[in-house]
Formats: structure tokens, sequence, C-alpha cells
């Protein structure tokens, strides 16, 4: 190959050639061209018989997660007669909405569907470097800006062939692979530990709560033992008032950007709630069936086919919600918010079952709510509970947050270690 054509090959378009921002110092001066994927790696196009597959075998867009997060077990296998075999070291790419982040590296041998690119590391080209490439935001950008389609955007194969690839020596390569894949191992012992502290938080809610069938709680602590102190009651007899939320009008700006919260149904993951992104002005308040809901109520998701319905949450400030939100209002003299909180968290499957409309389908309504039956011990029992699942939640949050620092570290550190985004070429 010619001098020119070799310079074309490392560093496509003529562009100037590439470099991170961080490099192991034994390496620092190592060339390092920029060919093509596809020169540095095979797009794998040998079939195998879906016949053959299990369902752990078979990968699809349907079962590979987002976000890099691996692949689940298939639901169903492929109604047409072959896949894409792959095998372990394969990169397995979604062509479909590249956004999604769906790229994983397989340790297994199986079949892939025709939307899933199978790629295949190059005698150059370390297989977890390859990998690590492929998981950045550099390719994903590239992927998108190729991408045809607008709901369902398809990426273009030839533009990604053409990705360039940062490629440093064999040596070099699997020693970014090596630090990466001890991070990588990192988040995933502190994400069981988060796991972990969430089962725990979900089997000790099932003890201190008592079931739908079941009068008393499994699990009392010793100074509450014994008979009596619990009431059955309902919520619409202890709170001092049970109501939606409302929606101004979205036509008239003069209701909009106001001084007051106004919180949507989607934030309810919050749990927490501190803040919400919407706000209304005083005359917004007014126009609508909107009100000003007090702080540590505890809020319940009263629509929505996702997982929002059912959804439990506390606002911790004041606000105003949207018609699909249900607030209690609290009643100091009764009960204990954060117990009516935590009580009402542990039963989200019951909520969804209890949904208006056939097969559970509908939504929740206000009426439902009220008629929602509880247990109620003492005053002092239930902040008792409460406040054992509160420090639990709050080792949770702090898990959360070693979780998500780990991760953002990571993204950090792979912007240092190759080209960044908006310096490769289209």
């Amino acid at each position: 190959m010619s001098n020119k054509g070799k310079e074309n090959l490392e560093h496509p378009a003529g562009k100037k050639p590439l470099s991170p921002k961080l490099r192991f110092p034994e390496f620092h001066c190592a060339p390092a061209p920029m060919p093509p994927l596809s020169s540095v790696a095979k797009f794998v196009s040998k079939k195998i018989e879906a016949a053959n597959l299990s369902r752990a075998q078979y990968i699809s867009t349907e079962n590979l997660l987002p976000d890099f997060g691996g692949a689940a077990r298939a639901a169903k296998l492929p109604s047409v007669p072959a896949a894409t075999a792959f095998q372990p070291g394969d990169i397995l790419v979604s062509n479909i909405r590249p956004y999604l982040r769906k790229i994983w590296r397989s340790a297994t041998h199986g079949g892939a569907s025709n939307d899933v690119l199978v790629i295949r590391a190059g005698a150059a080209t370390f297989s977890g470097y390859l990998s690590a490439v492929l998981c950045t935001d550099s390719f994903i950008s590239y992927a998108m800006r190729s991408a045809k389609g607008v709901k369902m955007p398809r990426g273009d194969i030839t533009a990604i062939r053409a990705f360039p690839v940062f490629l440093p020596p064999l040596a070099e390569q699997k020693k970014i692979a090596d630090c990466l894949s001890s991070l990588d191992e990192l988040i995933a012992a502190e994400a069981q530990k988060l796991d972990a502290l969430k089962s725990h938080k979900k089997a000790l809610m099932q003890q201190l709560f008592p079931r739908e069938s079941e009068a008393v709680p499994r699990l009392r602590f010793p100074e509450f033992q014994g008979p009596g102190g619990l009431n059955k009651t309902t919520l619409g007899r202890i709170s001092l008032r049970i109501a939606a939320g409302g929606t101004p009008s979205t036509s008239e700006r003069s209701y909009w950007g106001g001084e007051h919260r106004w919180m949507c149904s989607g934030e309810l993951n919050h749990k927490r709630v501190y803040d919400v992104q919407g706000r209304i002005t005083e005359e917004g308040l007014r126009s609508s069936s909107a009100s000003v809901v007090p702080a540590r109520c505890v809020l319940i998701g009263l629509a929505g086919q996702g997982k929002t319905r059912g959804t439990v949450a506390m606002n911790m400030v004041p606000l105003c919600t949207n018609q699909s939100i249900a607030a209690i209002f609290p009643n100091g003299a009764i009960f204990d918010s954060d117990f009516i909180y935590h009580n009402l968290d542990s039963r989200y499957d019951e909520l969804r079952s209890l949904s208006a409309g056939g097969g559970g389908r509908g939504g929740l309504n206000l009426e439902i709510i009220k008629n929602l039956g509880i247990i109620l011990p003492s005053l002092p029992e239930q902040k008792k509970i409460a406040d054992c699942l509160s420090s639990l939640d709050d080792l949770v949050r702090a898990q959360s947050q070693i979780l998500e620092t780990l991760k953002a570290h990571k993204k950090a550190l792979m912007q240092q270690l190759f080209p960044s985004p908006d310096e490769v070429p289209a």
C-alpha cells in the first residue's frame, strides 16, 4: 500500500489525527492510527439455524438491555429459520434506536436477530478494547448522526463500518480494557449491594405490614407485641382530605411560569419530592381544579399504563399536582405520614390490581383510594416502623449515590481515554 493510501486509512477524509487526552505513560509516544471499524473488525454474516437455539442463546433488540446493561433471557425464539451466529468475545450492537445504548460483549455462543450487528475483533484488535470503544458516547453519537427514520431510527451500516477507531498498540488496548473492566467489576459489586438493600427493605415491609388477607403483621417491635393496639380502618376515615389535582389550560400562557410548583405524575418516581419542573401562576391555579397541597402529603399515581399508576411518593414542599395524582392530606392526630407512605409503597401491586377497568387496565380513582383498608397501629408504633424503613431508605439513597458516582467516574475516564465525540469526523 502506498504511503498516501496508508494515510487515508489511518486518518479518514484527510482529518487531523486524533489523540485522547489521557494515555498511560509507557505508551505516550506510541503511534495510534484511526482506521475505519471495518478494517479492524469483521461484521459477521454467518447464520445458525434458529431451531438449534435456546431462549438463553438468542439475542434480539428486545432482550438487549439499554445503557450497556447486558442481555436478558429472550421471551421467545424467532419465527425466521436462521439467526446471525455469534461466539464468545463478539460484540452485539442493536441497530434499532442506537441512542438506547444496547451493546453487549458476549460470553457465549448463540444467534442474533437481523437488527443486531455482530462485530468480531480482528487480529490487531483486542476484543475487550473494541467493546469499550463501541460503548463510548463517540460511537453512539456517530451512529445517531447517520441513522435513518424518526420513530425507530436505524443505524446506517455503511456509516458504522466507516467509524474511525482509535487504535493504539495491543498492549495499550489491553491495559485500557483491563482498567475499565476493573471499574465495571466495582460497579457491579456496588450494584449488588444496592439490590440487596432494596430486597431487604421489601422483605421487611412484607413483615411489618399485614398482607391483604391478614389482620396482624407478622413482625412487631417487642414493646408493641400482644393483643390489641391495631385499628382496622380506611384511608378515607383517617385523612383530613383526599383530592386529585388539575391542569390549567396549556393554551393560556398567563397560567404558566408562575410561583406555584406544579407536579406531573411522571415525577412520582422521585419518591421524596423536593422540587418539580412545572410552575403555574396564581391565575392558573384559580382557573383549574388544582389546589395547593401542603408538605408531607402522601401522593398516589391514579393513571398510566406504565409503572406510574399505583406509584407512591411524598411531597416534602408545598406544591400543586395534575389530575392524575391523588393527595392524602396529613392528619397528625391519627397517623404518621411516613407510616402511610411506607405502607402504601409496599402495596404497589395491590393498588394496580384495584384499578378500575377490565383486568386492571383502567385507572385508580378517589373512591378506590378512600375505601382502601389499612391496619393502623398506635402513633408510637407507626413512628417506630416509619423510622426503621426511612433509615433503610437513607442507606439505599447513599448506596445509589456511590453507584452513580462510580458510573460518572467511568464515563469521565472513557472521555479521557478515547477521542472526544465532537472530534470524530462524520
